[in-house]
């Protein structure tokens, strides 16, 4: 064989593998999430790698759209569904920047009593302006995230007293199996009702809930999860001391990674 057919050859296997690559990467299920370093507070994206994102809460204040957008392609400027755990400024102040720089689709929320605050009005003013669909969470439902994965969600039903317990707790889970359980700033009652209704079952990754707070993430929950891994949105310095040293000592087991030491959060699936 001569030297050009060599070369041709060996372009023709290169040029063969390559879309190998792309035919297998295109059929590969593929998932995402960041839990984003937002100071004090939760921001969380589900991304299926093909132009379609989850937004769970946007932190407290507009450093969420710097981290969009060191993450997201510069031309996407739609977001799919944003979900507001609940309304606390630390998790929904980000979003009203949000709707402000993305078009949203889709708000999932969950707010028996919505609360008289100027930061709860201007955001029910931007959503009307940007015509959103709004949904009231119901347990049971579930939300496709793309490639086979999904959202399965749980809210308590009757709301319970505390609002931080009337949080959307969101499963992740692809072929019945639970990849991640983000628990918003759900503490040891709502745990307790997510523990008897039915979806709950081991689960890889932990969101660690309410930042680290000594009322949420109790030994039953993580005996049942039995997580492999643990991530914590919490602001460096913070006045509430999160996290607690009691949870850390929950914790001592598990690979555990903090926003306010190690940055944003990344893995796949």
């Amino acid at each position: 064989m001569t030297g050009s057919r060599i070369r041709r050859a060996i372009a023709a296997i290169c040029l063969a593998a390559v879309f190998y690559l792309i035919l297998t990467s295109r059929i590969e299920a593929r998932l995402e999430m960041l839990v984003f370093d937002v100071g004090q507070g939760d921001a969380i994206l589900l991304d299926d790698g093909h132009g379609n994102q989850i937004l769970v809460d946007g932190g407290p204040d507009d450093g969420i759209l710097s981290r969009l957008g060191q993450t997201l392609p510069w031309h996407d400027r739609r977001i799919e569904v944003v979900v507001v755990t609940h309304p606390d400024a630390d998790h929904l102040s980000g979003l009203l920047a949000v709707l402000d720089r993305y078009a949203v689709d889709t708000i999932l929320e969950y707010i028996p009593e919505p609360p008289e605050t100027g930061l709860f009005l201007a955001w029910r003013e931007r959503v009307v302006a940007e015509g959103s669909v709004v949904l009231t969470a119901e347990s049971g439902m579930q939300l496709q995230t793309g490639n086979g994965f999904s959202l399965d969600v749980f809210v308590p039903d009757p709301p319970l007293s505390a609002e931080n317990d009337n949080s959307i707790m969101l499963s992740l889970r692809r072929d019945g199996h639970c990849l991640a359980l983000l628990t918003g700033d759900a503490g040891v009652a709502e745990e307790r009702g997510w523990l008897v209704s039915g979806q709950a079952k081991a689960c890889e990754v932990l969101k660690i809930g309410h930042h680290g707070s000594k009322t949420s993430t109790s030994v039953e929950l993580l005996q049942l999860l039995q997580p492999e891994r643990g991530v914590i949105s919490v602001g460096a310095d913070n006045r509430y001391g999160h996290p607690h040293p009691d949870v850390l000592a929950r914790l001592s087991g598990l690979s555990l990674h903090r926003t306010d030491q190690q940055g944003t959060f990344r893995i796949s699936w």
